[in-house]
């Protein structure tokens, strides 16, 4: 996991990225309201059982004056039941809500867990650049020390200490900008986690190798994806509600069973069964048809849409994994080596007047330049692998 990479402080204990992810999935409302959202729907399953209230009837015929005087009384139960596909389908429909809301708390956590590894990679990051802008600053205010002493002997000119001032100046004001992006990095991981203990970061970017290939990423993107796993679960519910709808057309039931006495004897029992159709009213079940197969070909043209996004973004993820990986193998080859000895190397001259200011002003730029892109192509490698994280919907 990339988050393994790097070791960091959370208030005053040490801890782990983990750590970090666990408070936030914790804490975060988006995530709580998700889960409540879900115990919610879980609650509703048996809602799709929800028969007819039990009736109770008493009826009087053959009154003559007041119901002391009748002919046949009847006192009994009666309990009306829909076709039996339609308990099975409406239960169906509620199973899917069910996993529809299980797999939004999923998406909404892997979002957060992808947010929060972007931020502490962004927090690296800046504060990988601070050691090496303030690596340079001292660099640049040694020069300046050599540059100075070069003039006051006549062996050096007022451009070379002026050039150096400007050049540490720079350097002063990208610390600056370095260490606002941390805070803002430490404010987001706040929120993320809502908590107000901040998250201090220590450490460098690390390069962790993966086995996997373009092909393998997509069939697992289109697979597991939460956002599309939301649609496909949709979908199975819009057929359900087709299915749910052609029920409907089904005639109901009604079962009666009554005690019956006529006259003065008692002791009669009897029962009846009754079907109801929907003669006059088929218009209503027929047009919650029609609206269901459209909202299912609907969602399928949506499925369709974004598992083609889903595809696509995992080919430029990939390609952008690739890009940096090349750009690494090169930099860890002979380029962050050679940096690092031609900032000794033109140090070691410019001290001996082997070389002038121009050289070693070109010199310590193109060192700084070097580890700078190393240490974005780290970064860029990392955020590649959040990516494919996010789009696949989990770890690597």
């Amino acid at each position: 996991m990339f988050l393994q990479m790097y070791g960091f402080s959370f208030g005053q204990n040490s801890t782990g990225p983990g750590e970090v992810i666990r408070i936030a999935i914790e804490n975060n409302p988006d995530i709580r309201s998700s889960r409540y959202n879900l115990q919610k729907e879980e609650a509703g399953t048996s809602r799709s059982f929800n028969i007819p209230k039990l009736g109770l009837f008493v009826e009087y015929e053959g009154v003559k004056g007041s119901l002391e005087n009748y002919g046949e009384r009847k006192i009994g139960i009666s309990q009306e039941f829909e076709f039996p596909s339609v308990y099975f389908n409406r239960s169906s429909i509620q199973d899917y809500q069910v996993e529809i809301a299980r797999a939004q708390l999923e998406n909404k956590i892997n979002d957060l867990r992808s947010d929060v590894k972007e931020n502490f990679a962004a927090l690296i990051f800046n504060n990988n650049s601070i050691q090496i802008a303030k690596e340079n600053l001292r660099s640049y205010e040694e020069f300046i020390k050599t540059a100075e002493i070069k003039y006051q002997e006549g062996a050096g000119s007022n451009l070379e200490v002026l050039g150096a001032r400007v050049s540490k100046i720079k350097f002063d004001n990208l610390i600056k900008n370095l260490e606002s992006n941390v805070t803002r990095s430490q404010l987001e991981l706040k929120r993320l986690m809502n908590t107000d203990q901040n998250v201090v970061a220590s450490g460098d970017m690390s390069f962790k190798s993966y086995s996997f290939t373009k092909e393998s990423l997509i069939q697992t993107a289109l697979a597991n994806n939460p956002e599309l796993k939301i649609l496909k679960l949709t979908k199975l519910q819009s057929d359900s509600k087709v299915s749910l709808a052609v029920s409907e057309l089904l005639p109901n039931f009604s079962l009666s069973y009554f005690n019956q006495k006529i006259g003065n004897v008692n002791g009669y029992y009897g029962f009846e069964v009754g079907v109801g159709i929907p003669l006059f009213f088929w218009w209503e079940p027929s047009g919650n048809i029609k609206q269901a197969k459209l909202e299912l070909k609907a969602i399928d043209s949506d499925e369709m849409n974004l598992s083609g996004k889903i595809e696509s973004h995992v080919r430029i993820a990939f390609e952008n994994y690739e890009n940096s990986l090349r750009q690494l193998n090169f930099f860890t080859g002979e380029a962050l080596k050679e940096a690092d000895e031609i900032t000794r190397a033109a140090r070691l001259s410019y001290d001996e007047g082997a070389i002038g200011y121009a050289e070693y002003l070109q010199a310590l730029n193109i060192s700084n330049e070097t580890r700078t892109q190393y240490l974005e192509a780290l970064y860029n490698y990392n955020l590649s692998i959040i990516n494919l994280e996010r789009l696949i919907g989990k770890e690597l």
